[in-house]
């Protein structure tokens, strides 16, 4: 996944939106997991806000998107984002 690095900041804030904790990342990049992507945050720092300055670092964190469920949520959102054609008669 070429150039996954340069969304680096989005990605890091979607991840933020979603976890109870604060996540930094000093590289992202990615890789095809099957038909899934799969997200790879490097030196990854876990912040937690209620324990004050304890932070927890990883060499390697993955994130997996599960691209059905995304195309799911993305169809309720905008039902014409993924339009059936039906022939015409």
């Amino acid at each position: 996944m070429a150039n996954l690095e340069r969304w680096q900041v989005d990605i890091l804030q979607i991840v933020n939106s979603n976890v109870p904790f604060i996540v930094e990342a000093g590289r992202v990049s990615g890789q095809w997991r099957g038909f899934a992507p799969e997200i790879i945050l490097s030196d990854l720092r876990l912040g937690f806000v209620s324990s004050g300055e304890n932070t927890l670092e990883l060499s390697e964190g993955r994130v997996t998107v599960d691209v059905l469920q995304l195309a799911q949520r993305l169809s309720a959102i905008n039902p014409c984002s993924f339009c059936r054609f039906k022939s015409q008669r």
